[in-house]
């Protein structure tokens, strides 16, 4: 039997796998419908112009509609650096084809999740099973 996800309490109505992934890139879609990856990485410093070696952290994060997605943060309570220009961010929602397969694949390997398409983001929807 496959062991279930454990969930922590983020905020008043989130939830975060305990769970994580270091992920160096992250896609985005510009206005023009181009896909881009830029670099991602934990810095200490909020005007950090550098990137460092650190990379940064990726769960799975889960609403009160069940509907799950991708939370990115910086190592031990790091920012998050993005692109050599774009900013840095204390963290990052974002959708399942914004972050590379085999962290998705890892994420995802220990819950049951239907995959939605909205638009052009990709997130999950928890079920849950009658049988199990």
């Amino acid at each position: 039997m496959r062991e279930e996800i454990k969930w922590e309490q983020f905020g008043q109505t989130k939830f975060i796998s305990k769970r994580s992934f270091l992920v160096k890139s992250w896609r985005i879609l510009d206005e023009v419908g181009s896909w881009h990856r830029y670099r991602l990485c934990t810095t200490w410093d909020f005007s950090a112009s550098k990137f460092t070696s650190t990379p940064a952290i990726a769960r799975l994060v889960k609403d009160e509609q069940k509907r799950i997605g991708i939370l990115i943060t910086g190592k031990n309570t790091g920012w998050v650096k993005v692109g050599k220009r774009i900013g840095v961010f204390q963290s990052i929602y974002t959708s399942f084809n914004t972050i590379n397969k085999k962290a998705l694949q890892y994420l995802l390997s220990r819950i049951k999740c239907d995959l939605l398409e909205e638009g052009d983001l990709i997130l999950g929807r928890e079920t849950v099973d009658a049988f199990d």
